[in-house]
Protein backbone atom coordinates (compact mmCIF):
# COMPACT_ATOMS: atom_id res chain seq x y z
CA UNK A 1 0.00 0.00 0.00
CA UNK A 2 1.31 3.43 -0.94
CA UNK A 3 0.66 6.45 1.27
CA UNK A 4 1.86 10.05 1.12
CA UNK A 5 3.11 11.46 4.42
CA UNK A 6 2.03 14.93 3.29
CA UNK A 7 -1.59 13.75 3.52
CA UNK A 8 -1.31 12.46 7.10
CA UNK A 9 -2.82 14.72 9.75
CA UNK A 10 -0.40 16.22 12.24
CA UNK A 11 -0.51 14.46 15.58
CA UNK A 12 -1.65 11.13 14.15
CA UNK A 13 0.04 7.89 15.25
CA UNK A 14 0.81 5.12 12.72
CA UNK A 15 1.21 1.72 14.37
CA UNK A 16 2.87 -1.40 13.00
CA UNK A 17 4.74 -4.52 14.04
CA UNK A 18 7.89 -3.43 12.22
CA UNK A 19 8.86 0.12 11.31
CA UNK A 20 11.67 0.29 8.75
CA UNK A 21 13.22 3.74 8.39
CA UNK A 22 14.74 4.15 4.93
CA UNK A 23 13.80 2.57 1.60
CA UNK A 24 17.27 2.01 0.20
CA UNK A 25 18.71 -1.37 -0.76
CA UNK A 26 18.66 -2.69 2.83
CA UNK A 27 15.24 -1.32 3.80
CA UNK A 28 13.52 -2.41 0.59
CA UNK A 29 15.06 -5.90 0.79
CA UNK A 30 13.90 -6.30 4.38
CA UNK A 31 10.37 -5.07 3.61
CA UNK A 32 10.10 -7.31 0.53
CA UNK A 33 11.02 -10.36 2.60
CA UNK A 34 8.14 -9.59 4.96
CA UNK A 35 5.53 -9.20 2.20
CA UNK A 36 2.59 -11.58 2.49
CA UNK A 37 3.17 -12.58 6.10
CA UNK A 38 1.26 -11.81 9.26
CA UNK A 39 3.43 -8.86 10.25
CA UNK A 40 2.21 -5.30 9.67
CA UNK A 41 5.14 -3.40 8.14
CA UNK A 42 5.58 0.36 7.88
CA UNK A 43 8.36 1.47 5.49
CA UNK A 44 9.21 5.16 5.90
CA UNK A 45 11.03 6.98 3.10
CA UNK A 46 12.16 10.60 3.29
CA UNK A 47 11.78 11.18 -0.47
CA UNK A 48 9.59 10.02 -3.32
CA UNK A 49 10.08 7.95 -6.43
CA UNK A 50 11.99 10.77 -8.12
CA UNK A 51 14.77 13.02 -6.91
CA UNK A 52 13.59 16.21 -5.21
CA UNK A 53 15.76 19.25 -4.57
CA UNK A 54 14.20 20.17 -1.23
CA UNK A 55 14.50 16.65 0.13
CA UNK A 56 18.07 16.30 -1.12
CA UNK A 57 18.95 19.50 0.75
CA UNK A 58 18.29 17.63 4.00
CA UNK A 59 21.55 15.76 3.28
CA UNK A 60 23.66 18.91 3.33
CA UNK A 61 26.52 18.86 5.79
CA UNK A 62 30.23 19.52 5.93
CA UNK A 63 33.31 17.51 5.01
CA UNK A 64 36.01 18.46 7.51
CA UNK A 65 38.50 15.67 6.79
CA UNK A 66 40.02 14.40 3.57
CA UNK A 67 37.86 15.11 0.49
CA UNK A 68 35.76 12.16 -0.66
CA UNK A 69 36.67 12.64 -4.31
CA UNK A 70 39.39 15.13 -5.25
CA UNK A 71 38.46 14.88 -8.94
CA UNK A 72 35.10 16.55 -8.37
CA UNK A 73 35.33 18.26 -4.96
CA UNK A 74 32.12 16.52 -3.93
CA UNK A 75 29.78 18.06 -1.43
CA UNK A 76 28.51 15.74 1.27
CA UNK A 77 24.93 15.73 -0.02
CA UNK A 78 26.07 14.49 -3.46
CA UNK A 79 27.30 11.17 -2.08
CA UNK A 80 23.87 9.79 -1.17
CA UNK A 81 20.25 10.02 -2.33
CA UNK A 82 17.00 10.59 -0.42
CA UNK A 83 14.46 8.81 -2.58
CA UNK A 84 12.91 5.39 -2.97
CA UNK A 85 15.76 2.99 -3.68
CA UNK A 86 18.17 5.21 -1.74
CA UNK A 87 21.78 5.59 -2.75
CA UNK A 88 21.44 2.27 -4.58
CA UNK A 89 20.15 4.50 -7.39
CA UNK A 90 23.87 5.32 -7.75
CA UNK A 91 24.72 1.60 -7.69
CA UNK A 92 27.05 0.62 -10.52
CA UNK A 93 26.01 -3.00 -10.07
CA UNK A 94 29.44 -4.46 -9.20
CA UNK A 95 28.79 -7.45 -6.95
CA UNK A 96 30.81 -10.16 -5.26
CA UNK A 97 30.95 -11.53 -1.70
CA UNK A 98 33.15 -9.82 0.83
CA UNK A 99 36.48 -11.62 1.02
CA UNK A 100 36.62 -14.43 3.61
CA UNK A 101 39.71 -12.87 5.17
CA UNK A 102 37.89 -9.55 5.67
CA UNK A 103 35.61 -11.27 8.21
CA UNK A 104 38.56 -12.52 10.27
CA UNK A 105 40.49 -10.91 13.07
CA UNK A 106 43.75 -9.84 11.42
CA UNK A 107 46.60 -9.06 13.77
CA UNK A 108 47.95 -6.40 11.40
CA UNK A 109 44.55 -4.61 11.13
CA UNK A 110 43.51 -3.05 14.47
CA UNK A 111 39.81 -3.41 15.33
CA UNK A 112 39.27 -5.96 12.56
CA UNK A 113 37.04 -9.03 12.76
CA UNK A 114 33.33 -9.71 12.37
CA UNK A 115 31.23 -11.84 14.73
CA UNK A 116 30.27 -13.70 11.54
CA UNK A 117 32.18 -15.66 8.93
CA UNK A 118 31.78 -15.63 5.18
CA UNK A 119 30.31 -19.14 5.48
CA UNK A 120 27.61 -17.78 7.80
CA UNK A 121 26.50 -15.43 5.03
CA UNK A 122 26.71 -17.81 2.07
CA UNK A 123 23.03 -18.90 2.28
CA UNK A 124 22.02 -15.24 2.32
CA UNK A 125 24.45 -14.33 -0.47
CA UNK A 126 22.69 -16.96 -2.58
CA UNK A 127 19.33 -15.32 -1.86
CA UNK A 128 20.83 -11.87 -2.44
CA UNK A 129 21.81 -13.03 -5.93
CA UNK A 130 18.10 -13.30 -6.75
CA UNK A 131 17.32 -9.94 -5.14
CA UNK A 132 19.94 -8.26 -7.34
CA UNK A 133 19.15 -10.31 -10.48
CA UNK A 134 22.70 -11.68 -10.65
CA UNK A 135 24.00 -14.80 -12.34
CA UNK A 136 24.88 -18.11 -10.69
CA UNK A 137 26.51 -17.87 -7.26
CA UNK A 138 29.94 -18.58 -8.70
CA UNK A 139 32.92 -16.29 -8.07
CA UNK A 140 35.81 -18.58 -8.95
CA UNK A 141 37.19 -17.99 -12.44
CA UNK A 142 37.36 -21.71 -13.16
CA UNK A 143 33.54 -22.05 -13.34
CA UNK A 144 33.22 -19.12 -15.73
CA UNK A 145 35.99 -20.53 -17.88
CA UNK A 146 34.50 -24.03 -17.94
CA UNK A 147 30.77 -23.22 -18.19
CA UNK A 148 30.68 -19.85 -19.97
CA UNK A 149 33.91 -19.86 -21.99
CA UNK A 150 35.27 -16.71 -20.35
CA UNK A 151 38.96 -17.58 -20.79
CA UNK A 152 41.95 -18.54 -18.64
CA UNK A 153 43.43 -16.72 -15.68
CA UNK A 154 46.83 -15.08 -15.98
CA UNK A 155 49.60 -15.00 -13.36
CA UNK A 156 48.20 -18.21 -11.84
CA UNK A 157 51.63 -19.20 -10.47
CA UNK A 158 52.30 -15.85 -8.81
CA UNK A 159 51.24 -14.09 -5.60
CA UNK A 160 48.14 -12.86 -7.42
CA UNK A 161 44.83 -14.73 -7.52
CA UNK A 162 41.97 -14.15 -9.97
CA UNK A 163 38.39 -13.66 -8.82
CA UNK A 164 35.18 -12.69 -10.59
CA UNK A 165 32.84 -9.70 -10.35
CA UNK A 166 29.23 -9.78 -11.54
CA UNK A 167 27.66 -6.52 -12.69
CA UNK A 168 23.88 -6.19 -12.58
CA UNK A 169 21.55 -3.49 -13.92
CA UNK A 170 19.04 -4.09 -11.13
CA UNK A 171 18.78 -2.99 -7.51
CA UNK A 172 16.11 -3.84 -4.92
CA UNK A 173 14.27 -0.53 -5.28
CA UNK A 174 13.72 -0.99 -9.01
CA UNK A 175 13.10 -4.70 -8.68
CA UNK A 176 10.58 -4.65 -5.81
CA UNK A 177 8.79 -1.30 -6.04
CA UNK A 178 5.59 -2.73 -7.54
CA UNK A 179 5.50 -5.63 -5.06
CA UNK A 180 5.72 -3.28 -2.10
CA UNK A 181 3.06 -0.93 -3.43
CA UNK A 182 0.72 -3.89 -4.00
CA UNK A 183 1.39 -5.64 -0.67
CA UNK A 184 -1.55 -5.72 1.74
CA UNK A 185 0.64 -5.97 4.85
CA UNK A 186 3.17 -3.26 3.90
CA UNK A 187 2.56 0.48 3.99
CA UNK A 188 5.16 2.38 1.96
CA UNK A 189 5.06 5.94 3.26
CA UNK A 190 6.84 8.42 1.00
CA UNK A 191 7.88 11.99 1.81
CA UNK A 192 8.06 11.30 5.56
CA UNK A 193 11.40 11.96 7.28
CA UNK A 194 12.30 10.44 10.63
CA UNK A 195 13.55 13.37 12.68
CA UNK A 196 13.93 11.75 16.12
CA UNK A 197 14.01 8.34 17.73
CA UNK A 198 12.18 8.68 21.07
CA UNK A 199 13.26 6.44 23.89
CA UNK A 200 11.00 5.48 26.77
CA UNK A 201 11.51 7.58 29.88
CA UNK A 202 13.72 4.91 31.45
CA UNK A 203 15.76 4.60 28.25
CA UNK A 204 15.08 0.87 28.14
CA UNK A 205 13.48 0.66 24.70
CA UNK A 206 12.49 2.72 21.69
CA UNK A 207 8.95 4.07 22.15
CA UNK A 208 8.44 5.72 18.77
CA UNK A 209 9.72 7.72 15.83
CA UNK A 210 8.85 11.35 15.18
CA UNK A 211 8.20 11.95 11.49
CA UNK A 212 8.03 15.28 9.64
CA UNK A 213 7.37 16.51 6.11
CA UNK A 214 8.67 19.57 4.32
CA UNK A 215 5.05 20.74 4.06
CA UNK A 216 4.79 21.12 7.85
CA UNK A 217 3.03 17.89 8.85
CA UNK A 218 4.33 16.07 11.92
CA UNK A 219 3.19 12.68 13.16
CA UNK A 220 4.48 9.63 15.00
CA UNK A 221 5.20 5.99 14.17
CA UNK A 222 5.07 3.31 16.84
CA UNK A 223 6.06 -0.34 16.43
CA UNK A 224 7.21 -3.42 18.27
CA UNK A 225 10.53 -3.37 16.40
CA UNK A 226 12.35 -0.58 14.54
CA UNK A 227 15.02 -0.91 11.85
CA UNK A 228 17.23 2.01 10.93
CA UNK A 229 18.30 1.63 7.27
CA UNK A 230 19.36 5.09 6.13
CA UNK A 231 23.06 4.72 5.33
CA UNK A 232 26.43 5.16 6.96
CA UNK A 233 26.10 8.90 7.46
CA UNK A 234 22.42 9.29 8.30
CA UNK A 235 22.35 6.35 10.76
CA UNK A 236 24.84 7.97 13.16
CA UNK A 237 23.35 11.40 12.51
CA UNK A 238 19.90 10.31 13.70
CA UNK A 239 21.23 8.20 16.58
CA UNK A 240 23.39 11.07 17.86
CA UNK A 241 20.59 13.65 17.48
CA UNK A 242 17.86 11.62 19.22
CA UNK A 243 16.55 11.44 22.81
CA UNK A 244 19.30 13.63 24.24
CA UNK A 245 17.08 14.36 27.24
CA UNK A 246 17.09 10.67 28.15
CA UNK A 247 20.58 9.76 26.96
CA UNK A 248 22.72 12.90 26.62
CA UNK A 249 25.14 11.31 24.15
CA UNK A 250 22.40 10.01 21.87
CA UNK A 251 20.85 6.62 21.27
CA UNK A 252 23.19 3.61 21.47
CA UNK A 253 26.21 5.78 22.18
CA UNK A 254 27.10 4.79 25.73
CA UNK A 255 30.67 3.98 24.70
CA UNK A 256 31.22 6.88 22.28
CA UNK A 257 31.20 4.58 19.23
CA UNK A 258 28.29 5.90 17.18
CA UNK A 259 29.71 7.67 14.13
CA UNK A 260 33.25 6.37 14.60
CA UNK A 261 35.16 4.06 12.24
CA UNK A 262 33.76 5.65 9.08
CA UNK A 263 35.28 3.76 6.14
CA UNK A 264 35.33 4.20 2.38
CA UNK A 265 37.07 2.35 -0.42
CA UNK A 266 40.21 3.90 -1.87
CA UNK A 267 39.42 3.96 -5.57
CA UNK A 268 41.76 5.28 -8.23
CA UNK A 269 43.35 4.87 -11.62
CA UNK A 270 46.86 3.96 -10.68
CA UNK A 271 49.07 3.40 -13.68
CA UNK A 272 49.79 2.14 -17.16
CA UNK A 273 50.85 -1.29 -18.32
CA UNK A 274 51.88 -2.93 -21.55
CA UNK A 275 51.50 -6.63 -22.27
CA UNK A 276 53.48 -8.94 -24.53
CA UNK A 277 50.30 -10.72 -25.63
CA UNK A 278 47.46 -9.29 -27.66
CA UNK A 279 44.01 -8.55 -26.29
CA UNK A 280 42.74 -12.05 -27.07
CA UNK A 281 44.85 -13.34 -24.18
CA UNK A 282 42.80 -11.39 -21.62
CA UNK A 283 39.09 -12.12 -22.20
CA UNK A 284 38.56 -13.07 -18.56
CA UNK A 285 39.52 -9.56 -17.42
CA UNK A 286 37.35 -7.60 -19.85
CA UNK A 287 33.71 -6.90 -19.11
CA UNK A 288 31.54 -9.41 -20.98
CA UNK A 289 27.82 -10.08 -21.09
CA UNK A 290 26.32 -13.27 -19.66
CA UNK A 291 22.88 -14.59 -18.74
CA UNK A 292 21.35 -13.86 -15.34
CA UNK A 293 20.20 -16.76 -13.20
CA UNK A 294 16.58 -15.58 -13.44
CA UNK A 295 15.44 -16.16 -17.04
CA UNK A 296 13.21 -13.08 -16.81
CA UNK A 297 16.01 -10.76 -15.74
CA UNK A 298 18.21 -8.79 -18.14
CA UNK A 299 21.72 -10.08 -18.86
CA UNK A 300 24.50 -9.35 -16.41
CA UNK A 301 28.12 -8.54 -17.14
CA UNK A 302 31.08 -10.40 -15.73
CA UNK A 303 34.70 -9.34 -15.29
CA UNK A 304 37.77 -10.89 -13.70
CA UNK A 305 40.03 -9.07 -11.26
CA UNK A 306 43.39 -9.72 -9.64
CA UNK A 307 44.27 -9.53 -5.96
CA UNK A 308 47.02 -10.75 -3.63
CA UNK A 309 45.92 -14.21 -2.53
CA UNK A 310 44.88 -14.94 1.04
CA UNK A 311 48.21 -16.33 2.26
CA UNK A 312 50.14 -13.52 0.59
CA UNK A 313 47.92 -10.98 2.36
CA UNK A 314 48.74 -12.66 5.66
CA UNK A 315 52.46 -12.91 4.98
CA UNK A 316 52.81 -9.36 3.64
CA UNK A 317 50.23 -7.94 6.09
CA UNK A 318 48.21 -6.33 3.30
CA UNK A 319 44.72 -4.90 3.31
CA UNK A 320 42.28 -6.24 0.72
CA UNK A 321 42.45 -4.88 -2.82
CA UNK A 322 40.91 -5.46 -6.25
CA UNK A 323 42.93 -4.74 -9.41
CA UNK A 324 41.15 -4.44 -12.76
CA UNK A 325 42.74 -3.86 -16.16
CA UNK A 326 41.19 -2.22 -19.18
CA UNK A 327 42.86 -3.22 -22.45
CA UNK A 328 43.47 -0.28 -24.79
CA UNK A 329 45.07 0.30 -28.20
CA UNK A 330 48.84 0.49 -27.92
CA UNK A 331 48.94 3.98 -29.43
CA UNK A 332 47.25 5.25 -26.23
CA UNK A 333 50.72 5.32 -24.66
CA UNK A 334 51.59 8.21 -26.96
CA UNK A 335 48.77 10.27 -25.46
CA UNK A 336 50.25 10.39 -21.97
CA UNK A 337 50.90 14.08 -21.27
CA UNK A 338 54.11 15.30 -19.63
CA UNK A 339 53.93 16.54 -16.04
CA UNK A 340 53.10 20.19 -15.51
CA UNK A 341 53.91 22.51 -12.66
CA UNK A 342 50.37 22.11 -11.38
CA UNK A 343 49.99 18.38 -11.81
CA UNK A 344 52.45 15.56 -11.56
CA UNK A 345 51.18 12.62 -13.58
CA UNK A 346 52.34 9.77 -15.76
CA UNK A 347 54.60 11.03 -18.55
CA UNK A 348 55.89 9.29 -21.66
CA UNK A 349 59.41 9.17 -20.22
CA UNK A 350 58.11 7.27 -17.19
CA UNK A 351 56.92 4.38 -19.31
CA UNK A 352 59.83 4.23 -21.75
CA UNK A 353 61.02 1.03 -20.07
CA UNK A 354 57.66 -0.57 -20.63
CA UNK A 355 58.17 -0.93 -24.37
CA UNK A 356 61.40 -2.95 -23.98
CA UNK A 357 59.65 -6.32 -23.80
CA UNK A 358 61.62 -9.02 -25.60
CA UNK A 359 59.02 -9.55 -28.32
CA UNK A 360 57.69 -6.02 -28.23
CA UNK A 361 54.47 -4.77 -26.62
CA UNK A 362 51.14 -5.94 -28.02
CA UNK A 363 48.50 -4.00 -26.06
CA UNK A 364 48.37 -1.30 -23.40
CA UNK A 365 46.25 -1.22 -20.28
CA UNK A 366 44.89 1.27 -17.79
CA UNK A 367 45.04 -0.17 -14.28
CA UNK A 368 42.48 0.60 -11.59
CA UNK A 369 42.49 -0.44 -7.96
CA UNK A 370 39.83 -0.51 -5.24
CA UNK A 371 41.43 -0.96 -1.83
CA UNK A 372 40.33 -1.45 1.75
CA UNK A 373 40.58 1.24 4.40
CA UNK A 374 41.52 -0.09 7.82
CA UNK A 375 39.13 0.81 10.67
CA UNK A 376 40.10 4.09 12.31
CA UNK A 377 38.15 5.45 15.30
CA UNK A 378 39.20 9.01 14.42
CA UNK A 379 37.48 8.73 11.04
CA UNK A 380 33.96 9.69 12.05
CA UNK A 381 30.60 11.39 11.64
CA UNK A 382 29.63 14.05 14.19
CA UNK A 383 26.93 16.71 14.50
CA UNK A 384 27.08 20.41 13.65
CA UNK A 385 25.24 23.19 15.47
CA UNK A 386 23.51 24.04 12.17
CA UNK A 387 20.14 22.34 11.59
CA UNK A 388 18.28 21.35 8.46
CA UNK A 389 14.81 22.51 7.40
CA UNK A 390 13.19 19.92 9.70
CA UNK A 391 15.29 20.84 12.74
CA UNK A 392 17.77 17.93 12.70
CA UNK A 393 21.45 18.84 13.32
CA UNK A 394 23.48 18.50 10.16
CA UNK A 395 26.32 15.99 9.87
CA UNK A 396 30.05 16.65 9.69
CA UNK A 397 32.26 13.99 8.12
CA UNK A 398 35.89 13.73 9.16
CA UNK A 399 37.24 11.05 6.81
CA UNK A 400 40.74 9.95 7.77
CA UNK A 401 42.37 7.27 5.67
CA UNK A 402 45.79 6.53 7.12
CA UNK A 403 49.25 6.43 5.59
CA UNK A 404 49.24 2.67 6.16
CA UNK A 405 46.17 2.36 3.89
CA UNK A 406 48.06 3.98 1.01
CA UNK A 407 51.20 2.00 1.80
CA UNK A 408 49.30 -1.29 1.63
CA UNK A 409 47.75 -0.26 -1.69
CA UNK A 410 51.14 0.50 -3.24
CA UNK A 411 52.79 -2.63 -1.86
CA UNK A 412 49.98 -4.70 -3.36
CA UNK A 413 50.44 -3.03 -6.72
CA UNK A 414 54.18 -3.68 -6.55
CA UNK A 415 53.38 -7.39 -6.15
CA UNK A 416 51.36 -7.10 -9.36
CA UNK A 417 54.21 -5.28 -11.12
CA UNK A 418 56.78 -7.87 -10.10
CA UNK A 419 54.50 -10.75 -11.08
CA UNK A 420 54.08 -9.22 -14.55
CA UNK A 421 57.82 -8.79 -14.97
CA UNK A 422 58.81 -12.22 -13.71
CA UNK A 423 56.26 -13.95 -15.91
CA UNK A 424 57.37 -12.04 -19.01
CA UNK A 425 53.73 -11.08 -19.51
CA UNK A 426 54.20 -7.33 -19.27
CA UNK A 427 55.41 -4.25 -17.44
CA UNK A 428 53.63 -1.84 -15.06
CA UNK A 429 54.36 1.77 -14.18
CA UNK A 430 52.48 3.20 -11.20
CA UNK A 431 51.27 6.78 -11.27
CA UNK A 432 48.29 8.98 -10.68
CA UNK A 433 47.50 11.70 -13.16
CA UNK A 434 45.64 12.39 -16.37
CA UNK A 435 46.10 9.47 -18.72
CA UNK A 436 43.98 7.33 -21.01
CA UNK A 437 41.19 9.89 -20.79
CA UNK A 438 40.75 9.50 -17.02
CA UNK A 439 39.94 12.48 -14.88
CA UNK A 440 42.75 14.31 -13.17
CA UNK A 441 43.62 13.31 -9.63
CA UNK A 442 45.25 16.46 -8.21
CA UNK A 443 48.10 16.15 -5.77
CA UNK A 444 51.43 14.40 -5.73
CA UNK A 445 51.95 11.54 -8.12
CA UNK A 446 53.37 8.27 -6.92
CA UNK A 447 55.49 7.20 -9.86
CA UNK A 448 57.45 4.41 -8.20
CA UNK A 449 61.00 3.97 -9.42
CA UNK A 450 62.59 3.06 -6.09
CA UNK A 451 60.16 0.81 -4.20
CA UNK A 452 62.21 0.53 -1.03
CA UNK A 453 60.03 -0.37 1.93
CA UNK A 454 61.32 2.50 4.04
CA UNK A 455 60.13 5.01 1.43
CA UNK A 456 56.57 3.76 1.15
CA UNK A 457 55.18 5.41 4.30
CA UNK A 458 56.18 8.82 2.91
CA UNK A 459 54.00 8.38 -0.18
CA UNK A 460 51.06 10.76 -0.39
CA UNK A 461 48.54 10.84 -3.20
CA UNK A 462 44.92 11.74 -3.67
CA UNK A 463 42.34 8.97 -3.85
CA UNK A 464 38.76 8.76 -5.02
CA UNK A 465 35.99 6.82 -3.31
CA UNK A 466 32.96 4.73 -4.19
CA UNK A 467 30.09 6.37 -2.22
CA UNK A 468 30.54 3.38 0.11
CA UNK A 469 29.77 4.66 3.61
CA UNK A 470 30.64 1.94 6.10
CA UNK A 471 31.35 1.32 9.74
CA UNK A 472 29.63 4.07 11.74
CA UNK A 473 27.44 1.66 13.76
CA UNK A 474 29.83 -1.26 13.73
CA UNK A 475 29.00 -4.83 14.66
CA UNK A 476 30.71 -6.43 17.65
CA UNK A 477 29.55 -8.88 20.34
CA UNK A 478 30.91 -6.59 23.08
CA UNK A 479 29.08 -3.24 23.51
CA UNK A 480 32.39 -1.65 24.49
CA UNK A 481 33.63 -2.25 20.95
CA UNK A 482 30.52 -2.06 18.78
CA UNK A 483 27.14 -0.38 18.44
CA UNK A 484 25.18 -3.47 17.31
CA UNK A 485 25.45 -7.18 17.99
CA UNK A 486 25.75 -10.05 15.49
CA UNK A 487 22.02 -9.75 14.70
CA UNK A 488 22.41 -6.00 14.04
CA UNK A 489 20.51 -5.10 17.23
CA UNK A 490 21.64 -1.95 19.04
CA UNK A 491 23.21 -3.25 22.25
CA UNK A 492 21.44 -0.89 24.62
CA UNK A 493 18.06 -0.70 22.85
CA UNK A 494 16.51 -4.17 22.55
CA UNK A 495 13.89 -3.26 19.92
CA UNK A 496 16.13 -1.19 17.60
CA UNK A 497 18.16 -2.69 14.74
CA UNK A 498 20.45 -1.21 12.07
CA UNK A 499 20.51 -2.48 8.48
CA UNK A 500 23.06 -1.53 5.84
CA UNK A 501 26.79 -1.01 5.57
CA UNK A 502 26.95 1.14 8.71
CA UNK A 503 27.25 -2.14 10.66
CA UNK A 504 30.36 -3.35 8.77
CA UNK A 505 33.35 -3.76 11.14
CA UNK A 506 35.67 -3.83 8.10
CA UNK A 507 34.96 -3.13 4.46
CA UNK A 508 37.27 -5.41 2.47
CA UNK A 509 37.55 -4.36 -1.17
CA UNK A 510 34.22 -5.67 -2.49
CA UNK A 511 31.41 -3.20 -3.11
CA UNK A 512 29.11 -3.23 -0.05
CA UNK A 513 25.69 -3.65 -1.70
CA UNK A 514 25.79 -7.42 -2.14
CA UNK A 515 26.81 -7.93 1.50
CA UNK A 516 24.32 -5.44 2.96
CA UNK A 517 21.49 -7.10 1.00
CA UNK A 518 22.58 -10.49 2.36
CA UNK A 519 22.59 -9.05 5.90
CA UNK A 520 19.10 -7.60 5.37
CA UNK A 521 17.83 -11.03 4.34
CA UNK A 522 19.42 -12.53 7.44
CA UNK A 523 17.80 -9.85 9.62
CA UNK A 524 14.39 -10.52 8.03
CA UNK A 525 14.65 -14.19 9.02
CA UNK A 526 15.71 -13.25 12.55
CA UNK A 527 12.81 -10.83 13.05
CA UNK A 528 10.21 -13.11 11.52
CA UNK A 529 11.22 -16.37 13.19
CA UNK A 530 12.85 -15.35 16.48
CA UNK A 531 11.85 -11.84 17.52
CA UNK A 532 8.26 -11.42 16.33
CA UNK A 533 7.14 -15.04 15.94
Amino acid sequence: MLIDARDIESGRVLRADVCIIGAGAAGVTLARELVGGSLDVLLLESGGFERDRGTMALNEGRIIGEPLDPTMALRLEATRLRMFGGTANHYAGWSRPLEALAFERRAWVPDSGWPLTQDDLVPFYRRASAALALGPFEYGWQWWHRERGMGDAVLADSDLATGMIQITTQHPGARYRDALVAAANVRLCLWGTAVELTLAADGGHLAGVEVATLTGRRFRAEARVYVLAIGGIEVPRLLLASSRGVRPDGVGNEHDLVGRYFMEHLNLSCGAAVFARDKDAFPLYQMRESAAEDPGAPPIKVQGYLAPDREVQRRAELLAMEITIGILPLFALDRIPPPTERLSGLATKDVAALVSLRDGPAVASAVRVVAEQAPNPLSRVTLLAERDALGVPRAALDWRPQASDRESLVRGLLLFARALGRSGLGRLQLATGEFFGNKVFPGASFVVTDPLAERLPALDFAVGTGFHHMGTARMHPDPRHGVVDAHCRVHSVPNLYVAGSAVFPTGGSAGPTFTLVALALRLADHLRHEVLA
